[in-house]
C-alpha cells in the first residue's frame, strides 16, 4: 500500500506539472494569437495608449490554415473506425476498473473479471457504433458510410484478437494442456459477437446518423495549401518524434502501477488496488491528451493541417511504451520462461492489453485534439 502511495503522489506530480506546461505554452499562446488576429486587447491587457496592431503585417503559425484544418484525412473511414473502437474499449476499461473498485466484481473470484469485461463489451457496444457513426459523418459532411464505419469499429479490436486467441490455442492443444479455451467456447463468443455487437454497434450509429453534421467554424479551400518544408523543429515535428515523446509522459505515470498488473497476471500475485489504478489511468488519460494538444498545435503553427492521424498515434504511443516494457519484462522481470509456448501467450496476451491500450488513449487524444482545434477556429472567423 505504502508504494502504491508513493506512486498516486508522483502521478499527480507529473500530471500537475504536464497540465501547467499546457496552460503556459497553449493557453497563454493560443489565446495571445487570438488577441493578436482578432485584436481583442482586452485578452492581452493591452493599455488603450498603445499603437493598434499593424494591419499589414503577414499572418503567420496556426490561422494560415483555417482553410485546410478542416480536410479530410487519408482514410477518414478507417481512422473514425478506430476512434469508435477506442471509445467503446474507453467505455468498457472504466467500468471494469470502476466496478472492481467498488468492490461490486471480487478479484479472488476466477474469472470474475474477465466475465464482467465480457459482459461490459457486449453491452457498451453502441458506444463504438455511434462515436465513429458520428465522426464519419463529422469528416464527410453528409450520412453516408456511417454502417461501415460501425461494422469496421467492431471488427478492428475483436477479429485481431480472436484471431490470435485462436493461434495461442492452438499451440496450448498442441502441448496437450488443459489451460485452453475449448472450441465450442470459441464458437460461442465469435456467434455472441455477431448477433450482439454488430447490431448494437448499428443501433448505436443510427443514433448519431439522425443529427446533421455540426457546422465547421471555417469553409474549406477548394485547392489544398502548400505545406511549407522547412521551418525550426522539423524533425521534432516528424510524425514518429511527435509520437515517441507524446508517449512519455503518461508511461511514467502509469509504470509502476503496470507492474503490479503484470505481477497479477503473470505471477499469480493478488491484485486488489483497483482505486489506485482507477485513479492513475485517469491521470495518465488526461496527460496523453495533453501532450497530443501540444503536438497538434505545434503542427498547425508550422502551417501543417495533417493533424488528424498524428492525434491519434500521439496518444496512443502509450500502448507501445507499454508493450516494450512487457519484453522488458519478459527478459528481465519474469522467472526465466523455458519453451516457446509460455513465451507466444506471455506475447500474445500483452499484445492484447497494450492494443486495447493505443486504441483508447489515441481515441481520447483525438477527440480532445478535434474539440481543441474547433474550439480556437471558432474563436477567430478566418476571412
Amino acid at each position: 500500500p505504502e508504494l502504491h502511495v508513493y506512486s498516486v503522489i508522483n502521478s499527480v506530480l507529473v500530471a500537475l506539472l504536464v497540465s501547467l506546461l499546457v496552460a503556459v505554452i497553449l493557453l497563454r499562446t493560443v489565446w495571445t494569437d487570438i488577441a493578436k488576429y482578432s485584436r481583442l486587447r482586452s485578452i492581452l491587457d493591452i493599455p488603450e495608449d498603445k499603437e493598434a496592431l499593424p494591419l499589414a503585417e503577414d499572418e503567420t503559425g496556426w490561422k494560415l490554415s483555417a482553410g485546410d484544418v478542416f480536410r479530410g484525412p487519408p482514410s477518414p473511414g478507417n481512422l473514425c473506425a478506430l476512434v469508435g473502437s477506442g471509445a467503446h474499449l474507453s467505455a468498457v476499461g472504466f467500468g471494469a476498473i470502476l466496478t472492481a473498485a467498488a468492490g461490486l466484481v471480487s478479484p479472488v473470484v476466477r474469472g470474475g473479471l474477465m466475465t464482467w469485461v465480457l459482459v461490459l463489451y457486449f453491452v457498451l457496444s453502441p458506444v463504438g457504433g455511434y462515436v465513429a457513426a458520428r465522426q464519419v459523418i463529422e469528416l464527410s459532411r453528409s450520412k453516408t458510410g456511417w454502417k461501415r464505419a460501425c461494422v469496421v469499429a467492431q471488427s478492428a479490436f475483436f477479429l485481431p484478437v480472436y484471431a490470435l486467441l485462436i493461434v495461442l490455442n492452438v499451440f496450448i492443444w498442441h502441448t496437450g494442456s488443459v489451460g485452453g479455451a475449448p472450441w465450442w467456447i470459441m464458437l460461442a463468443l465469435f456467434a455472441l459477437w455477431a448477433v450482439v455487437c454488430l447490431p448494437a454497434s448499428l443501433i448505436g450509429g443510427r443514433a448519431a446518423a439522425r443529427r446533421p453534421p455540426t457546422e465547421n467554424p471555417n469553409a474549406t479551400n477548394l485547392i489544398p495549401r502548400e505545406i511549407p518544408a522547412g521551418g525550426g523543429g522539423r524533425c521534432l515535428r516528424h510524425p514518429v518524434a511527435m509520437a515517441l515523446l507524446s508517449g512519455i509522459m503518461p508511461y511514467a505515470l502509469v509504470l509502476v502501477e503496470w507492474q503490479f498488473v503484470f505481477s497479477s497476471m503473470f505471477e499469480y500475485h493478488a491484485f486488489y488496488a483497483y482505486g489506485f489504478l482507477l485513479f492513475t489511468m485517469a491521470l495518465a488519460a488526461l496527460v496523453s491528451v495533453e501532450m497530443s494538444l501540444v503536438g497538434t498545435y505545434l503542427t498547425l503553427c508550422a502551417e501543417d493541417y495533417r493533424w488528424w492521424w498524428r492525434s491519434f498515434i500521439s496518444g496512443g504511443s502509450l500502448g507501445l511504451y507499454l508493450f516494450a516494457f512487457c519484453v522488458y519484462y519478459l527478459a528481465a522481470g519474469l522467472d526465466p520462461v523455458t519453451g516457446l509456448t509460455p513465451a507466444l501467450l506471455y506475447l500474445g496476451y500483452s499484445a492484447i492489453l497494450c492494443g486495447g491500450v493505443f486504441l483508447t488513449f489515441g481515441s481520447l487524444s483525438f477527440l480532445g485534439c478535434y474539440a481543441f482545434v474547433r474550439a480556437i477556429y471558432k474563436a477567430v472567423k478566418a476571412d
